[in-house]
């Protein structure tokens, strides 16, 4: 018991520094993302961070196993840099003796990972798509900065861009308006003293309404242009949909398992697969911590990062080929971890192999 909780000690602190390290380094990057976004976009910065909180949640189910991988390289090289490992083979304990432990650890981790994959996961895309679909208000004015363009790509080769010198938000006016939107057949440029958009009525396309102005209609492709003196002008800027519609990524684990669908299978199988990851790259970390004395605990951190970006994008190659139905569910995502634990007993196994392979070298022959 004593070495045991040692054992557990030594990789449970640094699996939380680095889980910690490595969360903050996510929450840095998605930030400096999304912020960039929100000053684009006019975003209110508290949606901001709710989304960098959601994102931060569903990236935990990798960061978390990532950060157990490490700490055991890092944790049990220790143990043999140290020459502690030594000291326990000799009072009669085996390395399978420290994987059981290293096991029985890992296994709460992959837990804690399961319940994020399963149910977290769908939780957080959830809200994502939520706030995606509520911020499709293109036209909201407090979006829009003064003496800056603002470009609305609405699709179906229709662009809006907008400028005004002034925005009085008490008022939802905008001061010296210059609007502009194109299709495929026409450009319309409206030049106008001030503009505002009512409110919209349920059910019908939203307006822009413009005060004393010229509108300048202009042909794409015949010279039959247009040029209007006005003093009001409305015209409809479109409706908001703010539907989000299925996502496999934001359905119940339930809903996926029913499913036939090559993307749902995998979003199913990566949700499965993640507290099995776990639990493999663990027992993968006893045989790859393997130092020799004075080597240093961190010798074999490089090959463990390279290992974890090795089977990272395997992971993402067996995702991408299942969602395009190049396979079925079998092997679909189940692959990488089969390798992994393959690539586990050679290793937990392989001084003994090469000490029998040594051994039938140095006999002589018969």
């Amino acid at each position: 018991m004593i070495v045991s909780r040692y054992i557990t000690r030594e990789i449970a602190l640094p699996t939380a520094f680095i889980g910690v390290l490595l969360t903050l380094l996510f929450v840095g990057y998605s930030a400096t993302k999304h912020l960039s976004e929100a000053v684009e976009r006019g975003l209110p910065y508290q949606d901001v961070f709710q989304l960098i909180g959601y994102e931060t949640l569903i990236a935990i189910e990798m960061l978390l196993p990532m950060a157990l991988f490490l700490a055991i390289v890092v944790g049990v090289g220790r143990l043999h840099a140290d020459q502690e490992a030594v000291s326990l083979y000799n009072a009669g304990m085996s390395e399978f003796g420290i994987l059981r432990i290293v096991f029985r650890f890992a296994l709460l981790v992959a837990l804690c990972v399961g319940v994020l994959s399963i149910f977290g996961r769908p939780w957080a895309y959830q809200f994502i798509y939520q706030m995606k679909a509520l911020s499709k208000d293109d036209f909201d004015l407090d979006k829009i900065k003064p003496e800056h363009f603002y470009a609305i790509d609405k699709g179906d080769n229709n662009t809006f861009l907008i400028y005004a010198d002034d925005l009085d938000v008490s008022n939802n006016r905008l001061n010296n308006v210059f609007f502009s939107t194109q299709n495929q057949n026409r450009t319309q440029v409206i030049h106008s003293e001030y503009a505002i958009r009512p409110e919209n009525e349920p059910g019908k396309p939203r307006l822009l309404k413009f005060f004393n102005g010229y509108s300048y209609d202009l042909d794409q492709h015949q010279p039959i242009d247009v040029v209007l003196h006005f003093k009001t002008l409305t015209i409809p800027i479109g409706a908001i949909d703010n539907s989000v519609g299925y996502k496999a990524k934001s359905a119940s684990t339930y809903a996926l398992r029913h499913s036939d669908v090559h993307k749902d299978q995998a979003e199913f199988q990566w949700r499965l697969t993640r507290p099995l990851a776990t639990l493999v790259l663990a027992c993968l970390a006893v045989p790859l911590s393997r130092t020799k004395p004075r080597q240093g605990r961190y010798a074999k951190a490089v090959w463990a990062i390279i290992v974890y970006a090795v089977y990272f994008n395997l992971t993402g190659i067996a995702k991408s080929w299942l969602k395009d139905g190049a396979v079925g569910a079998v092997p679909g995502l189940w692959w990488p971890e089969l390798i992994l634990f393959i690539a586990v007993i050679l290793l937990m196994y392989w001084p003994t192999i090469r000490l029998r392979f040594h051994s039938n070298l140095s006999q002589p022959p018969r």
